[in-house]
């Protein structure tokens, strides 16, 4: 993924492996940076968006990762919109928002029943 950003800085593909792998190693600042960067090479592309959800969340910017997951699940161009809806509902049971984090979880639901993740998170949401 550097090779390719090296080459083409505007590989938005290879800039989001950059931003995920910074992000797994916990350097955020570099992780931010190439967020930024393919942010702006694909604003509307629903992985992109769901990824940088999580990324947001993780740095307790509830308000902007909502924006992002609401981006990737509403997309026609999202293969597995329940994903997103499903990283809705954990973002918002992170910020203490359980009433709306159960309501993502159920729309997780009605776009894949089967989707565990999902089930699981709203079960243990169920017992608060």
């Amino acid at each position: 993924a550097t090779q390719a950003v090296r080459l083409d800085r505007n590989h938005a593909e290879a800039q989001l492996v950059l931003a995920l792998i910074y992000q797994n190693m916990n350097n955020f600042n570099m992780a931010a940076k190439h967020y930024s960067r393919v942010k702006k090479l694909a604003p509307n592309d629903p992985l992109v968006a769901n990824a940088y959800g999580t990324f947001l969340c993780a740095e307790k910017r509830y308000a902007e990762a909502d924006s992002e997951f609401k981006v990737a699940a509403s997309s026609i161009m999202n293969p597995s919109p329940w994903v997103a809806s499903t990283n809705a509902g954990l973002c918002l049971e992170s910020s203490g928002q359980f009433a709306l984090a159960k309501a993502s979880m159920r729309q997780a639901l009605q776009q894949n029943p089967d989707y565990m993740p999902a089930k699981k998170g709203l079960e243990r949401l169920r017992k608060r």
